[in-house]
């Protein structure tokens, strides 16, 4: 079966290392620059960040950016994977099924949690309060109405892995009734957004779906005008976005009567939880220490927070690690800026040296990810996109090794397992399963279809 031809698919902000080099130096950089008063003016805070202690920051983000290259040296020399569009061809089928069975586990989350909220007590009244500006009302939602149960509200983040097989579905194929199930599930990740304050319910969908989009047009040779300027376009979508939700969740709450004006809420608290991720993590470093977890735990939260597992850390060690960092956060710092900083965290789990490594291979898999996405290969087609969103999230919090991206790696695991296997039997049709009648496959029709489909796309 023919293909179509590889056009170059490079970009600079796709690369793992110049992006995250990029991001993380200015994140740092804006940390020491912004003098103690202000952390105590806009962000309560002390700031524990300093010339003395900075290369903690800056050790992670160079082992990343030195395994990332290390991994694009070894895996220069591979070659392009020209049977990109066939290979796809030919399970199409596949994984339409596939796509169809994610949309329906991810409703299945979100009825699942539906009903948990008018369980708990939820009337739509309750969501037009928070639409109408209503004091609390958003915060009633989070903490009176919502019930988290581990592996049943999870479902809804096989959203992930399903906005992928679907953006590639409907970018090669068309399919109508896949982009109306996209527009189902995206509303409803805006639902959850706006009344839940998950902002990375949004960016889940948008950013996978942009970085495929992207690529897809690039390796058919397709011009993308102003591509180059994607990351400040992304950069003042992402603070709209944010200023969106704050407005609902902090702004008519309590810093309407705080600050100046919205702009100045807005600008100020997006850098803010960036470099207070940062700063929040160094505090966790000066007051408990490098490798103060006996096990790694928050390097491994899937694990940890997978059901039936919730338990098992604090009985085996005496200790949770999560409310170990808590109190040091509401004692020290600011509980309304609790994220820890994905660069500095690991320093819990794994000690200086430690982290180092962490890194290091850390920046090793990325860039092995990211040359198998950029030539073609499945694994990296399909792992790259979401992968692109955690390296953005890196100096906020750990993305790779959270709940929320454990049904990505189960989905593309046993995606790409079944795959496997299906091309192994198509290659012995002996072993391929007969017809329900008994009668064998005609493979000879099989093929002409297949191909008058390729053509008529």
């Amino acid at each position: 079966m023919n293909d179509r031809p590889m056009h170059s698919t490079n970009v600079w902000w796709l690369n793992p290392a110049v992006l995250l080099g990029m991001f993380g130096t200015l994140i740092i950089s804006g940390a020491m620059a912004i003098p103690a008063e202000n952390y105590h003016i806009y962000y309560r805070v002390t700031k524990y960040i300093q010339l003395n202690n900075v290369v903690y920051a800056l050790m992670p983000l160079l082992s990343f950016i030195l395994g990332c290259l290390l991994a694009m040296m070894l895996w220069k020399s591979l070659r392009k994977n020209t049977a990109f569009y066939s290979n796809f061809d030919r399970q199409a089928g596949f994984y339409r099924k596939v796509i169809f069975a994610l949309f329906g586990i991810t409703l299945l989350g979100y009825m699942l949690w539906g009903l948990m909220l008018v369980q708990n007590g939820a009337t739509p009244a309750t969501f037009i309060a928070v639409l109408t500006g209503e004091q609390g009302a958003i915060f009633d939602i989070k903490h009176k109405f919502m019930t988290k149960v581990s592996g049943v509200t999870s479902l809804t983040n096989f959203c992930v892995p399903f906005m992928v097989l679907a953006v590639y579905y409907t970018y090669l194929y068309k399919d109508k009734t896949i982009k109306k199930m996209i527009v189902v599930i995206f509303l409803l990740a805006v639902f959850r957004a706006i009344f839940f304050s998950e902002r990375l319910a949004i960016l889940e969908l948008l950013v996978p779906g942009m970085v495929i989009y992207v690529v897809m047009r690039l390796r058919e040779g397709k011009k993308i005008r102003f591509i180059s300027t994607f990351p400040l376009i992304g950069f003042l979508f992402v603070i709209t976005l944010f200023g969106i939700g704050e407005y609902f969740r902090s702004w008519i709450n309590y810093y309407v009567n705080v600050y100046p004006s919205y702009f100045d809420f807005i600008t100020t608290r997006f850098m803010g939880y960036y470099v207070n991720a940062l700063n929040t993590g160094m505090l966790y470093l000066q007051e408990l220490g490098a490798g103060s977890n006996p096990f790694p735990f928050f390097t491994l939260e899937w694990l940890w927070k997978f059901p039936l597992m919730d338990s098992v850390y604090t009985g085996t060690w005496y200790v949770n690690p999560e409310d170990t960092v808590k109190n040091v956060l509401y004692t020290m710092g600011n509980p309304e800026y609790n994220n820890p900083s994905g660069m500095m965290l690991p320093y819990q789990d794994y000690g200086i040296i430690g982290t180092g490594t962490f890194f290091l291979l850390l920046g090793i898999i990325t860039g092995s990810i990211y040359t198998l996405f950029q030539k073609g290969y499945m694994f990296g087609a399909f792992l790259y996109p979401i992968w692109f969103l955690g390296l953005t999230e890196l100096p906020r919090y750990i993305y790779f090794t959270s709940g929320r991206f454990f049904p990505a790696w189960l989905s593309f695991f046993a995606i790409l397992v079944m795959v496997a296997i299906r091309i192994r039997l198509s290659m012995n049709p002996n072993k391929q399963l007969l017809p329900r009648n008994g009668e064998k496959p005609n493979y000879e029709n099989y093929n002409h279809e297949r191909l008058h489909m390729v053509q008529q796309r």
